[in-house]
């Protein structure tokens, strides 16, 4: 299990108009399309600006937004003494030596937006884990687990762990995603304070994973 996350160790509403109702904006329809260009402009420099990242052991590719802080295992047994790697550190709320001792499990650590985020490959076979397998391996910190959900990735499905638990006295939110494929699975887990943000930012991740 990684976690990710400062560690010591719907529905859809669907709004529909009357067909007698007169359509929003000038009557000519002359800036109609003008909305729909702007937000794609505005998706496309947002994906410019996203940072492509390998995960090798877990055999995917994937892009993280603009704003997180990414390292990857090689950087830090290559620098653990520099700059960067001491930031990651300090944006996860770890030490150096603690950021080293977890990346022995995964390949990409990222910290910003008040959460974290790693990638790797989980120990413990090759099938995604059951409710119950998942729901063990979190025993020590007495998490409140919700029923996995099955979700669709660009490298095939998987499963969606969503959880919460106390730690210091605040309320820590966390989200893992198991995807198989070829017989390996992958694990990505993000954790934060902020339930909407943490969730948010597997929302971005997930369809952007690729073989590697």
């Amino acid at each position: 299990m990684l976690l990710a996350g400062c560690a010591d160790d719907g529905p859809v509403e669907k709004l529909t108009i009357d067909s007698e109702s007169r359509p929003l904006g000038p009557a000519d329809g002359k800036a109609a399309g003008k909305p729909k260009k702007a937000e794609r402009q505005k998706a496309e420099k947002q994906k410019a600006r996203r940072q492509a990242v390998l995960a090798p052991t877990a055999g995917v590719r994937l892009r993280l937004p603009a704003g997180l802080v990414v390292i990857d295992k090689a950087a830090v047994d290559a620098g653990a003494d520099s700059d960067r790697v001491a930031q990651v550190a300090r944006e996860a709320g770890y030490t150096v030596e603690q950021l080293k001792q977890v990346f022995a499990g995964i390949d990409v650590f990222a910290a910003g937006f008040s959460s974290t985020l790693t990638v790797g490959r989980p120990a413990g076979g090759s099938s995604l884990p059951s409710q119950a397998a998942f729901e063990a391996s979190l025993a020590a910190l007495s998490a409140e687990v919700a029923p996995f959900a099955t979700v669709e990735t660009p490298i095939g499905p998987g499963r969606r762990f969503t959880y919460s638990y106390a730690l210091s006295g605040a309320d820590v939110h966390g989200v893992s995603v198991y995807v198989a494929q070829d017989g390996i699975v992958m694990e990505m887990s993000v954790g934060g304070t902020d339930r909407d943000q943490v969730g948010d930012l597997v929302d971005q991740v997930l369809p952007t994973l690729a073989p590697a």
